[in-house]
């Protein structure tokens, strides 16, 4: 009788652990301002996918915090990871949206680069997507091999951008012609391809259904070109950069950029941030990919919605950082 006892109490206790432990949790986030930050400028691809996720992820997070963008733009979203590691609060109040570039500009080691992305806390990415090369449909040309002997002229922000890099390493390892124009804003390299001051662009395929639908629809475009590890399933017939490669060598290091491109555009928060935060913001995530709402709008959008978890990011960021 006393051992019942004792075994009751005990589990009271850990009951009202458990409890406490989930009721300052809620407690936390109940009327409070959630900032996510974008290392990208207003109206890019990058800025419209943090937007879409912020109108839905509080609704899934105990408590309903407001989430509101705040866009800090600049090389890359270097500035902005930067700044989550060194300056952000570490109590889950700051989250970001990440250039899925952050992990190989540290593998690659950028002079740059002031964070390590395997400590920062991955909550989870919506999509992943290819990279293709896409051209305007008045350019004379159909294929990649055509650019080997055609001079293109590309719309690029910095050649820190994987925009810029990988029309850079066609050149390198496949021989193609592309002239790249750097010091655009990302959305101002559309309008330079509209007007004929550019011939073409590396874009996020994802992001080019969700902010140029009419281009697609019309035929504006023409896309020569994905990068990827396989080719996505409405450019079945695009073949993938890795393709051309002439050598063992080359294909690798397509390979390598094209692995980055997985990840898709991962939500994360700063190191630091209590264990028990991150788990519910996880799963807020994954309940929010899950809702029928968030899908219904990602079909508007037009969006193609593929859950990377937080733990699968978690992993992916550890391979990268044994490299």
């Amino acid at each position: 009788m006393v051992f019942m006892r004792i075994c009751l109490g005990v589990v009271a206790l850990l009951a009202g652990a458990v409890v406490a432990s989930i009721a300052y949790a809620d407690d936390f986030y109940k009327g409070r301002q959630v900032t996510m930050l974008v290392g990208n400028n207003p109206g890019t691809a990058y800025d419209a996918s943090a937007r879409f996720v912020a109108r839905y992820l509080g609704r899934h997070i105990p408590g309903q915090p407001v989430i509101l963008v705040q866009n800090m733009p600049g090389a890359t979203g270097l500035i902005a990871a930067n700044y989550v590691w060194r300056v952000a609060a570490k109590d889950g109040s700051v989250i970001a949206n990440a250039h899925e570039s952050l992990p190989l500009r540290q593998l690659l080691r950028d002079p740059a680069v002031q964070y390590d992305a395997a400590q920062f806390q991955w909550i989870g990415s919506p999509e992943t997507s290819n990279q293709t090369i896409a051209v305007w449909h008045t350019v004379p040309i159909q294929t990649l091999g055509d650019i080997k002997t055609h001079e293109v002229i590309m719309g690029g922000t910095t050649n820190r951008a994987d925009s810029s890099i990988v029309l850079e390493m066609a050149n390198k390892l496949l021989g193609t012609r592309f002239k790249v124009i750097l010091g655009y804003h990302a959305n101002q390299v559309d309008v330079a391809m509209e007007r004929g001051e550019v011939q073409g662009r590396a874009v996020i395929w994802s992001g080019l259904k969700a902010t140029k639908p009419d281009w697609l629809r019309d035929n504006k475009v023409k896309i020569v070109a994905q990068l990827g590890l396989k080719r996505e399933p409405e450019l079945a017939d695009v073949p993938l950069l890795q393709e051309f490669a002439a050598d063992e060598n080359s294909k690798l290091i397509i390979q390598l950029f094209s692995a980055q491109l997985s990840l898709g555009r991962p939500v994360y928060a700063p190191p630091g941030v209590p264990s028990e935060r991150v788990a519910m913001l996880r799963k807020a995530f994954e309940d929010m990919v899950a809702s029928q709402e968030f899908r219904d709008e990602a079909v508007r959008l037009r969006y193609d919605i593929q859950l990377v978890s937080g733990d699968d990011l978690t992993k992916s960021e550890e391979h990268t950082s044994e490299l």
